[in-house]
């Protein structure tokens, strides 16, 4: 009798270790998008831990306008961000990206209409970007013409409502929040920072380590490391 209640405290502990786990560090994603081709597909399930520590490079899952979105992390708070002519730049260093999509020859795939960043106020393509610097808690920035039309939305979401933004203009302002820029590995195929701006850390869910299945492709294998 006290091996069959051993066995059942077991068990249930079991069980609620696992809920434990699952709500707390573990949570699960499918990709339904092109965005990430070529390092993810549609159909893709992803295993996701829970966590706010993030490196550069990372694949996060995060919220953006309330749905939820997978990207690669390219820009902590700081940063200096640019894309010319397709190939990335972080803090003026040439970015190598072996896990970008890439066409016939290794050109990257042609976009016939590239996108007008118009976030930013400037006329920025999804090939050539920046330079942006990702904000960072604290740091300061002189709002000049330029500098207010590139972060002005970023701006809107920091000060209270009924603040006149405009009276910000030709001032210094010290921002309230880090950020951090997100893009799609299928560079021309992505909506991402580029289009919406950078992510705060509470819109982070967590960081995409695994793909743990692919409903549209079973050759791709299980629990393979992203």
């Amino acid at each position: 009798m006290k091996t069959i209640i051993t066995y059942v405290v077991v068990f249930a502990l079991a069980i609620a270790m696992a809920i434990v786990v699952r709500y707390y560090y573990l949570e699960t994603y499918l990709v339904q998008s092109i965005s990430m081709n070529k390092t993810l597909f549609d159909g893709d399930k992803l295993l996701i831990i829970r966590t706010k520590y993030v490196r550069s490079g990372d694949v996060l899952v995060f919220f953006h306008n309330q749905e939820t979105y997978v990207k690669r992390l390219i820009g902590l708070p700081g940063d200096t961000i640019q894309i010319n002519q397709r190939i990335l730049y972080v803090n003026h260093k040439k970015k190598i990206e072996r896990y970008i999509n890439a066409g016939p020859n290794g050109n990257l795939a042609k976009r016939t209409d590239p996108t007008i960043m118009s976030y930013y106020g400037v006329n920025w393509t999804v090939e050539n970007f920046g330079p942006y610097v990702v904000p960072r808690k604290g740091s300061k920035i002189m709002l000049d013409n330029k500098n207010f039309n590139i972060y002005k939305k970023l701006l809107d979401k920091e000060l209270e409502p009924n603040f006149n933004i405009e009276d910000m203009m030709n001032q210094e302002y010290v921002f309230k929040n880090d950020y951090y820029f997100m893009i799609g590995d299928n560079r021309l195929f992505s909506e991402d920072s580029r289009m919406y701006g950078p992510l705060t850390k509470s819109d982070i869910i967590g960081r995409a380590d695994y793909i743990l299945f692919s409903k549209n492709n079973i050759w791709r294998g299980s629990f393979k490391k992203i």
